[in-house]
């Protein structure tokens, strides 16, 4: 099979070229080089590939769990969801339990928030890289950003 014609159907199944076409040109185009591989050595399938693009798409992993993923998909074959439960990958979209988090780290990096306050915007990204550090990657980055702007505001 060529790339094109791994790319058409993954697009299919998936019903996302775009994704498509950013998975095989970016991440799979450097597993491959780095690995000397062709098309025809894939261990993982169209489907396979479909099924990473909706998981990201549905928010079940973040776009830097499935950079994850598609390297596993490459050495063993495996199913994305068959990686994800295996390693306990999902994301945690769990407002209350992100916002414990969020609390915690908010309390202990009280500079930050003077920082953001005083007009440093760049503390945001220091926070924000806090609670994905203590949630291992595994916060929704969107709720992570909008949680820590909302308990900044009332402090």
């Amino acid at each position: 099979m060529s790339m094109a014609d791994f790319f058409e159907k993954t697009a299919k199944i998936s019903g996302d070229a775009k994704s498509a076409s950013n998975w095989l040109m970016g991440d799979i185009s450097k597993i491959m080089k780095e690995n000397a591989a062709r098309v025809e050595d894939f261990k993982f399938t169209t489907e396979h590939l479909a099924e990473l693009i909706k998981l990201i798409n549905a928010g079940t992993i973040s776009n830097n769990i499935g950079k994850k993923v598609i390297i596993d998909m490459f050495n063993t074959g495996k199913s994305p969801k068959t990686i994800i439960n295996d390693k306990g990958l999902i994301q945690n979209s769990d407002g209350g339990a992100i916002l414990e988090i969020v609390n915690k780290v908010l309390e202990s990096n009280t500079k930050s928030i003077e920082d953001y306050k005083n007009g440093k915007t760049r503390a945001i990204s220091f926070l924000v890289g806090k609670v994905m550090k203590e949630t291992k990657g595994k916060a929704n980055p969107q709720i992570v950003n909008k949680l820590i702007n909302e308990e900044i505001k009332k402090c």
